[in-house]
């Protein structure tokens, strides 16, 4: 009795199922009329359990699982980020590879300085000179046209050499120019401008001709750096 009750709830499924696959498409409805003949041979062979599976595949076929596609918005997606240059100085120009700089009286003091290297011996002088500061000197490039103007006042520099620590102690300097003396100063090959190289007179214990108060009031020309 339950065997043939079985038989009836199939047949009413296979039927339901049949005209579901009525309004199929011409392909997926052959598919289909295959699957619905091998479940009728299962009946008429009593395979109930086997005509359970192949309803329970048919079932699956006409319920699919729906798929959840997900677009990313343009607000979503990641942003690329842009290669992070150097801060530019003030009238500089940055690229991706380089910077370069037009000098004015405004921006000079940023890359250059006075420097005074006494060198000590049994006939000491001095280097009096303008050079590139030393956090650009390895990023320089090239220096074109570069003129520097500068004022100082001109003194003779008393005091002594000490030999053993290498250096010179002054005492005093007096001033022998009237007024500021200027001047406009080019780079050398070595990218220094020369201002002077006084030497120092034993006999007299001063250094003659020795610039002071040197201030850099001015550039111009270009400056390249990597």
């Amino acid at each position: 009795m339950k065997k043939i009750m079985s038989v009836c709830l199939i047949f009413g499924l296979v039927v339901s199922l049949c005209a579901c696959a009525s309004g199929q498409e011409p392909a997926e409805a052959a598919c289909g009329h295959e699957a619905y003949s091998d479940l009728i041979a299962r009946l008429e062979a009593k395979d109930f359990d086997g005509a359970r599976s192949i309803i329970d595949i048919l079932e699956g076929q006409e319920n699919p699982v729906a798929t959840v596609t997900v677009e990313t918005t343009a607000a979503e997606t990641p942003a690329q980020e842009e290669p992070t240059l150097p801060p530019a100085q003030p009238g500089s120009v940055v690229t991706a590879d380089m910077e370069i700089v037009k000098l004015t009286q405004y921006n000079v003091n940023e890359y250059f300085e006075f420097v005074d290297d006494y060198l000590i011996s049994e006939r000491s002088g001095c280097n009096q000179y303008i050079v590139l500061k030393e956090e650009y000197a390895d990023r320089l490039i090239s220096a074109e046209n570069v003129r520097i103007d500068v004022s100082y006042l001109m003194t003779n520099a008393y005091g002594e050499i000490d030999m053993k620590a290498e250096e010179f102690k002054s005492e005093y300097f007096d001033i022998t120019s009237k007024q500021r003396l200027s001047d406009t100063l080019e780079l050398d090959r070595n990218n220094t401008a020369w201002i002077a190289q006084p030497t120092y007179s034993n006999r007299k214990g001063c250094f003659q001709d020795f610039v002071m108060d040197v201030e850099i009031e001015s550039g111009s020309g270009t400056l390249t750096f990597s």
